[in-house]
């Protein structure tokens, strides 16, 4: 049966709700007068919903939610205040609040849409845990010459990263570079063929030769083929081009003192210094690429991550 946290510095309103939801056959209220108070109760176990005050004196209703959310919990967060105007009560809606009610309101109205928050919480909580069961996935893209789509797949790619748990902010950061340059490489120098040389020439002609070249065939008819292969402790990325390929061991190394203005060999630096592992086929026209999950994610945190998310059922 639902389980409601009140939080508000005030006795009496605290009295007054535990009053209002008495009637509630299988309705538990429990209270706290203070933000600390109430995040020592949510230590303790979680809870269906909580009712909060806009000011808890020691925080405010955003802290109790940020503690929430940060737990990975989906508890709705219900604001009851007489403190806020119209355009607040609405500001605290778009912030992350269900609901705004009113001290003093009839707190029967209150019942369904605290009912309906409650069973959409624990419909997410119920899904979260059946992605978090999932133990490996396998996706395979194959995608035209449009640079400008490449970022779309990146994030797309990083945000399947996350659903394994794989990647702490600074991770994160470093595969998106890395696999941006990856794709970017495919798409231009793979199969249009267009040399990183010309960006080291005056005017446009670096982007006028990529724009030319996917009019024109063989080029525009070629294709890139990414295979992302995701566990709990990896990612593997493969990712093939149909152009004429390379030989990587002549690209210059940007970092040496005559090729520091090179625009060459970047984008193949920074894969290896993000990447944990890279490798090119023999004809250089396919790169793998592996990342392990960040040491700062141990097994013990992501399995309590999942737990929590059970927990809100």
């Amino acid at each position: 049966m639902p389980v409601i946290l009140h939080v508000d510095p005030a006795f009496n309103d605290r009295d007054a709700i535990r009053v209002g939801f008495s009637t509630q056959e299988g309705w538990t209220v429990e209270s706290a007068a203070s933000y600390e108070e109430a995040s020592e109760r949510l230590n303790l176990h979680p809870v269906d919903a909580v009712l909060s005050e806009a000011d808890l004196g020691d925080g405010e209703w955003r802290d109790l939610l940020t503690a929430i959310r940060g737990r990975q919990w989906n508890t709705p967060v219900f604001v009851v205040t007489n403190s806020l105007s119209i355009e607040s009560a609405a500001q605290a809606i778009r912030d992350g609040a269900e609901l705004v009610f009113t001290k003093g309101s009839d707190v029967s109205e209150w019942l369904f849409p605290l009912e309906c928050a409650i069973e959409r919480a624990a419909s997410r909580s119920t899904r979260q845990a059946v992605e978090n069961s999932l133990a490996e996935q396998t996706l395979q893209f194959v995608i035209d010459n449009d640079k400008g789509r490449v970022p779309h797949l990146v994030t797309l790619l990083v945000e399947h990263c996350d659903r394994f748990g794989l990647l702490d902010d600074r991770d994160r950061m470093r595969i998106q570079v890395a696999l941006e340059e990856a794709l970017l490489n495919s798409v231009i120098h793979g199969n249009l063929e267009v040399s990183s040389r010309l960006r080291e020439m005056e005017g446009d002609l670096f982007e006028q030769a990529i724009a030319e070249r996917r009019q024109l065939e063989p080029y525009r008819s070629r294709r890139v083929t990414l295979i992302a292969e995701y566990t709990r402790e990896v990612a593997r990325f493969t990712i093939r081009d149909q152009g004429p390929g390379f030989d990587v061991d002549k690209v210059r190394n940007p970092t040496e003192d005559d090729a520091i203005e090179l625009a060459s060999g970047r984008g193949i630096l920074l894969m290896r210094s993000f990447m944990d592992s890279i490798e090119y086929n023999d004809q250089g026209n396919e790169v793998r690429m592996v990342k392990h999950r960040s040491t700062s994610l141990a097994p013990e945190s992501v399995q309590q991550t999942a737990a929590c998310g059970v927990s809100a059922l």
